[in-house]
């Protein structure tokens, strides 16, 4: 989900508020220390970047802040800077970080089409980012691709601390 889709996020039904705020409330429960939080399902087209972009909006509603790491480099829009472009060195983190209209919230869109995904996540630079992310927010929500088409998610999950399987 880019910047431009994460702000057209439409907004959630009296019950969907209620188990998106139960849900993030056992995320920073059970989180501990953990910070860095990967969202996938089995296939594609199940609802897990909408999820993962709640979980990002809801957070910052609840007063914390954070970040929506799009890592589904295979989807690539290209439209603005992003995670791909920062994993091949062509710019940096801040460059790569969108503020969202949502305050605690923001957001690394996947960037410009990537020709080998895996080989990009499996990149040491994603644990850098990951990591500096972390210290920048209280919560890094790493939204992947599928993790029953492709290896990219287990790869992504190996520099989180916890995973959503939707």
């Amino acid at each position: 989900m880019n910047h431009a889709e994460f702000e057209r996020l439409p907004e959630l039904d009296c019950a969907g508020r209620e188990e998106m705020n139960a849900l993030c409330t056992r995320l920073a429960l059970a989180t501990g220390t953990g910070k860095r939080i990967l969202v996938t399902r089995c296939l594609a087209g199940e609802g897990k970047t909408f999820l993962a972009a709640n979980i990002v909006r809801t957070l910052a509603r609840l007063g914390h802040t954070a970040v929506l790491v799009d890592a589904d480099l295979r989807c690539a829009q290209g439209t603005e800077k992003g995670l791909s472009d920062y994993l091949t060195d062509k710019c940096e983190l801040d460059e790569a970080i969108v503020q969202t209209a949502v305050a605690g919230a923001a957001t690394v869109d996947s960037g410009t089409v990537a020709e080998n995904p895996l080989t990009l996540l499996n990149s040491p630079r994603l644990e850098t980012l990951l990591q500096a992310l972390a210290q920048r927010f209280e919560f890094v929500i790493v939204d992947s691709p599928a993790a029953g088409l492709y290896a990219d998610a287990m790869e992504v999950a190996r520099f989180c601390d916890g995973t959503v399987l939707r």
